[in-house]
């Protein structure tokens, strides 16, 4: 009866090795599931970052352009408004 009880300690120490290797692979590979989407969440806030980075820059260069502009068409009026009073004068000059 002794031999019976041992081999039936044995058979089921084995089988409860065996769960346990079961669940520890199941363990694994639930762990790699989630590093797996731990790393697509990093890829993707890195991604997010650079185009919003890219989005400042656009922005930044289109203000930079606008202000270009501005600038120059402010330059060229007020060098139109100093011809027009030159030829103003002249004008003057010549009438007097």
């Amino acid at each position: 009866m002794l031999a019976i009880n041992t081999n039936q300690m044995a058979l089921k120490v084995a089988q409860s090795h065996n769960n346990i290797l079961m669940e520890l692979n199941r363990m694994g590979a639930y762990t790699s599931a989630l590093q797996i989407i731990a790393d697509d969440f990093s890829n993707i806030a890195m991604a997010t970052k650079k185009s919003q980075s890219q989005i400042s820059d656009a922005d930044y260069a289109s203000e930079t352009a606008a202000l270009s502009r501005t600038q120059i068409i402010s330059k060229a009026s007020t060098a139109m408004l100093a011809q027009a009073n030159v030829l103003k004068n002249d004008v003057m000059t010549l009438l007097n």
